[in-house]
C-alpha cells in the first residue's frame, strides 16, 4: 500500500493553461519535499514556507515560456518573435509584479489585527485602507458597516500566514536566475 519512493498529486484538474501551471507549481512542491523526505523527522520541512513556494513557482515559470510550449507541442507558433517575447513578460509582470503589494497587506493586516491595532469594528475600514494606501484600489461598491471582506481571503479565514506567497515571488525570480 505505501512504497516510500511513491509520490503522487490528487487534484481536479481541467485541459487549461492555468492548470497546467498549477500542476507543476504542485510538482515543484513533491520534488522538494523528496529531497528531504529521507531526513529525520524534524528536517522534514522546507528551508522556509516562502522558499517552498518558491520552489514551485520556480518550476512554474519554466512550463509557461513559449518555448517549452513549443517544445511540448502546445504551442505551433514562432518563438524567436518579439511581440511574442513581450506580451509574454508583460503577462509575468501583471501576474508577478501587481501581486506583490497584496501580498504585503495581508499579513500587513493580519499583524496589525493580532497586535490588537484595529479594533473588530475597524477591521474592514482598515482592510479598505490599506488596499487604497498600499494597492491603489476602492472597493467597487460602499461597504456596509457589518462587511468583513478580509475573510473572502481563505488565508485570512484560516489563520494561514501569507507573507510566504510574496516572498515566493520574489524569491522564484533568484531561483530561476540561479
Amino acid at each position: 500500500m505505501f512504497h516510500p519512493d511513491d509520490f503522487r498529486i490528487k487534484m481536479c484538474t481541467q485541459v487549461t493553461m492555468a492548470d497546467l501551471i498549477v500542476a507543476h507549481h504542485e510538482m515543484g512542491h513533491v520534488h522538494y519535499f523528496m529531497q528531504y523526505a529521507d531526513q529525520p523527522s524534524v528536517f522534514r520541512s522546507g528551508a522556509n514556507p516562502g522558499f517552498h513556494e518558491a520552489i514551485g513557482d520556480t518550476i512554474a515559470l519554466s512550463v509557461a515560456t513559449p518555448s517549452h510550449l513549443r517544445l511540448v507541442g502546445l504551442y505551433k507558433g514562432p518563438v524567436d518573435d518579439a511581440h511574442l517575447d513581450v506580451n509574454f513578460l508583460l503577462k509575468q509582470a501583471l501576474e508577478k509584479v501587481a501581486f506583490l503589494p497584496f501580498g504585503y497587506l495581508v499579513d500587513l493586516w493580519r499583524w496589525n489585527v493580532f497586535r490588537g491595532v484595529y479594533s473588530a469594528d475597524q477591521w474592514n475600514r482598515e482592510w479598505w485602507r490599506l488596499r487604497h494606501d498600499i494597492q491603489g484600489i476602492l472597493p467597487a461598491v460602499e461597504r456596509p458597516r457589518d462587511s468583513f471582506d478580509p475573510g473572502a481571503k481563505f488565508h485570512v479565514a484560516s489563520s494561514t500566514p501569507y507573507i510566504r506567497y510574496f516572498i515566493a515571488h520574489v524569491l522564484q525570480f533568484q531561483l530561476y536566475k540561479a
